[in-house]
């Protein structure tokens, strides 16, 4: 016989228990109690706020943190329309105006339920209220999205003085939070680049000078390869170049490109144009490849892509030739070795002395170091929903506190 439990039962130890629940053999969820399987999603259902929403929109009853939130739907909404026509005033107005209309539909709810209205003293209040909260949360949210771009660059730029990446690499990869996570490792990379081929019968202009016993470029070939070609597509009544022809000059731009990058005088000062002639030839060998595949936009991104994940690779700070600058993170890590153990001893004495200045050493030697800032920004990128999450509660916030303390029809 199932036994029937009374509320004294539970009052000697003052315990509220919750809806409990188990598991059959065959994995059906049952509530105690019961013979009959709990529907599914009836647990996690059991955990969200019940809310009464005609009550929340068409009453004016104080209710808890879910009911406000809903009750300060219609003046939330309406704030942003009323932002982008007229600033913080106009989302003063469009919210206030939101709150009026479902004040209207609150009255005439009321009267059909024989209950009191509203008096108009308590009506203003409710919007003005709503109004001013409102356009506080547009203002924070506008606000946080202003702030966006002034934070990337500032961030940024702690980049280039700490783990000595790129300003432009360090604001890419803040825009695009994915980008690590799609960087391919260079082998792939030329895999990649050897299918692209294949499929447009094209050769690696690596081989295709090797096959004429040049293995490297010769001072001024790649001027040349790049302005014949260029010369070519900027005469369209004329002979046009090959397929493979366009691939070389590509090729032969981006070598160019990243000689200027690198510090080439000679290169640096045409870097403009050289990079104006390679997106002309980019852009035609782009429809040349169009239907082969992988497009070479396409593989030309995932290229850039893993030239900025590899930035991200190293351990220590690298110099402009790419190699590891060991002796940086060294005296990083000695510094911080330095601030850590002289806080330690401040605080703790000697043992705190040891303490921080392992901690210090650690700290210093990971605050340059490409890899770790590259942990972080996938870190952050994993955690980017609940930080849109929280911004967009920044904004909300402000109306659903004016709900609670904006209630017309509850006397204090």
């Amino acid at each position: 016989m199932e036994k029937i439990y009374k509320d004294s039962d539970f009052e000697d130890s003052g315990q509220v228990l919750p809806d409990s629940s188990f598991e059959d053999a065959a994995g059906r969820d049952y509530a105690v109690g019961t013979s009959e399987p709990r529907p599914p999603g009836a647990l996690l259902a059991s955990f969200l706020p019940d809310i009464d929403y005609k009550r929340a929109l068409l009453t004016n009853e104080r209710m808890g943190a879910g009911g406000n939130i809903v009750r300060s739907i219609p003046s939330m909404l309406a704030a942003a329309p009323g932002y982008a026509l007229g600033g913080l005033p106009g989302a003063f107005a469009a919210s206030a105006g939101g709150e009026g209309l479902r004040q209207v539909a609150a009255g005439l709810y009321a009267l059909s339920q024989g209950q009191d209205v509203p008096t108009g003293g308590q009506v203003v209040k409710s919007m003005a209220l709503q109004g001013a909260a409102n356009a506080a949360g547009e203002g924070i949210g506008r606000g946080i999205v202003a702030a966006g771009p002034i934070v990337k660059r500032a961030v940024a730029q702690q980049m280039r003085i700490l783990p000595n990446i790129e300003t432009k690499v360090g604001e890419a990869v803040l825009s695009d939070l994915g980008i690590l996570a799609r960087a391919r490792p260079a082998e792939e990379m030329t895999a990649l680049y050897k299918t692209f081929e294949e499929a447009n019968q094209l050769v690696s202009p690596r081989l295709a000078r090797g096959a004429k016993g040049e293995m490297i470029l010769k001072p001024g070939q790649a001027e040349d390869i790049v302005n014949d070609v260029y010369m070519k597509l900027a005469n369209p009544q004329g002979a046009q170049p090959t397929k493979q022809a366009l691939y070389e000059a590509s090729q032969a731009a981006r070598y160019l490109r990243d000689q200027a990058k690198f510090g080439n005088p000679q290169q640096a000062a045409n870097l403009a144009n050289i990079t104006g002639a390679k997106n002309v030839i980019d852009s035609a060998l782009e429809q040349q490849t169009a239907q082969s595949g992988m497009s070479y936009a396409a593989l030309r991104k995932a290229y850039q892509e893993s030239k900025i994940g590899q930035k991200f690779r190293s351990a220590s700070p690298q110099n402009i030739n790419r190699e590891p600058n060991v002796l940086r993170s060294l005296s990083m890590g000695q510094s911080g070795a330095v601030v850590g153990g002289t806080l330690g001893h401040y605080l703790a004495g000697g043992p705190g002395a040891a303490v921080g200045a392992a901690a210090g050493y650690t700290l210093g030697i990971a605050a340059v170091s490409p890899a770790v800032w590259g942990a972080g920004i996938r870190a952050t990128a994993k955690a980017a929903p609940l930080i849109k999450a929280a911004a967009q509660g920044a904004r909300f916030a402000p109306g659903s506190i004016a709900a609670y303390y904006a209630s017309p029809g509850v006397k204090e």
